[in-house]
């Protein structure tokens, strides 16, 4: 219910709120901080309704916040979004936020985020999290 209701009751509300943006945070900031894994889940899949009218914004906020979720089902629709914000409003963005979170960021959250990608593209950011998780082998030993 989750995955198919958040995006219209809590996304699309919250962007039609006459003080939106500021609304909007506020909401999405509570939601992912919350201990509650469905209510992250609600602020994650929420933010598709800011990527189908072209803004990924709230979409990168609410997954750099998630990047040390410990619930794979917060990694899989993060990876979701991430990849329907680079499929719908700007693969760039897409692109740079995986670039610099994807030594970060869960392997499931990443091989979602990166699945429209063109192999070699998808080969290039899977290196950069493999030289982030050496080097935190490396520092652990």
């Amino acid at each position: 219910m989750v995955d198919s209701s958040a995006e219209v009751l809590v996304g699309e509300w919250l962007r039609d709120q006459p003080e939106a943006e500021a609304v909007a945070v506020a909401t999405l900031d509570s939601l992912i901080a919350s201990e509650s894994l469905w209510e992250r889940r609600v602020a994650m899949i929420s933010t598709l309704a800011w990527v189908r009218a072209g803004d990924a914004e709230p979409t990168f906020r609410v997954a750099r916040a998630s990047l040390h979720d410990t619930e794979p089902l917060m990694h899989k629709a993060s990876g979701w979004m991430l990849r329907e914000a680079g499929k719908r409003a700007n693969r760039s963005e897409l692109t740079a936020f995986l670039e610099e979170h994807a030594g970060a960021m869960p392997r499931t959250m990443l091989s979602c985020a990166i699945e429209h990608l063109e192999p070699t593209e998808r080969v290039r950011l899977r290196a950069i999290a493999h030289v982030a998780a050496d080097a935190l082998s490396d520092a652990d030993r």
